[in-house]
């Protein structure tokens, strides 16, 4: 029994010197956390992170960290690839952030056209059928150039499973020197067995993320879908909760933030309880934020360009075909 201890200890002891790193006394790491704090004070930036273009979002934030694994999460149509988009777009060309975003639902084309309809304010459709009026056209001459000369890269992994993935993400740090990955969506990822391609559990895909966002020390950002809820709900009990991610808390476990995208409007509700227009508003409820604050965050969301900016309480959208539809709450 004494033999195999001490020929276990030794083999411990091998797989320490190769693999570990040594534990620092707070004297050393202390130093070196507050000497951070010393350099991000002496800067202009007030943001320490990678900025998300969202006003609101940065101060609740500090921006997107290092080693971060972030999940916008929302139920079908409401707007989760937009807002992602919207960031990765706002990050390359308002920031200069080089920035990888990586999807499993569309082309590169199909991607690339979005981002050009949100920076020249072009509806998507009008885009698509090339049907351009002159006033767009001029939008497109004056306002493309900067996305083109942005460090915004779009990668369709469609055939992608999660080892390619991450190898995909390895590289793009390394050659195009992305600070940010974008990735569309969760429940794509799939993983070749002996049986063919099935979807990975996010058991498995959700930690590795969390280890390579660590590793390559960017945030990642991934788009997941929620459980569809039912319509027949007031104001307050359609909105999302982190139990809709139904992955028995994984996702919530190991992620730093988590950002549950909600549009009353979607379910006819176009004022809430205190009377604000909710037409052409989302609701991005920051759910998780290690660090920093928890709360409600309003956007404005230009659907037809696929676009989220900040909120302007004062530029509702056009009224609907159903008029103003009172929320229970607001019959109290």
């Amino acid at each position: 029994m004494g033999k195999r201890m001490k020929e276990k200890k030794e083999e411990l002891e091998k797989l320490f010197d190769i693999e570990t790193k040594e534990p620092q006394k707070i004297g050393c790491c202390g130093k070196e956390a507050l000497q951070q704090v010393v350099d991000q004070a002496s800067k202009k930036e007030t943001i320490p992170g990678v900025p998300s273009g969202f006003t609101k979002l940065d101060d609740y934030t500090g921006g997107f960290q290092g080693g971060d694994l972030i999940v916008i999460a929302g139920r079908p149509m409401m707007g989760k690839t937009s807002l992602a988009l919207s960031m990765a777009r706002q990050m390359a060309v308002d920031h200069h952030v080089p920035v990888l975003f990586a999807t499993y639902e569309m082309k590169e084309t199909v991607v690339s056209k979005r981002l050009i309809a949100a920076q020249c304010d072009i509806p998507l459709h009008t885009l698509a059928c090339a049907i351009l009026n002159p006033k767009q056209w001029e939008a497109l001459d004056k306002k493309l150039l900067p996305l083109i000369e942005s460090s915004l890269t779009v990668a369709d992994i469609y055939e992608y499973d999660l080892q390619k993935l991450e190898v995909l993400c390895r590289r793009a740090v390394e050659k195009d020197h992305v600070k940010a990955i974008f990735i569309d969506c969760l429940q794509y990822i799939y993983a070749d067995n002996a049986y063919g391609r099935s979807t990975v559990d996010t058991m498995k895909s959700i930690p590795a993320f969390k280890l390579l966002a660590r590793d390559l020390d960017i945030p990642i950002i991934i788009t997941s879908n929620l459980k569809n809820g039912t319509k027949d709900l007031d104001m307050h009990n359609c909105r999302p909760r982190l139990s809709d991610l139904s992955d028995d808390g994984i996702t919530e476990f190991f992620s730093d933030k988590i950002f549950l995208i909600h549009r009353p409007e979607f379910y006819h509700f176009y004022q809430d309880e205190y009377g604000r227009d909710m037409r052409g508003v989302a609701i991005l409820q920051v759910e998780k934020n290690k660090g920093g604050y928890r709360g409600d965050i309003f956007l404005n969301f230009k659907e037809e360009c696929g676009k989220f900016t900040n909120y302007d309480p004062f530029n509702p959208m056009p009224l609907g075909e159903g008029g103003i539809v009172n929320s229970k709450a607001n019959e109290k």
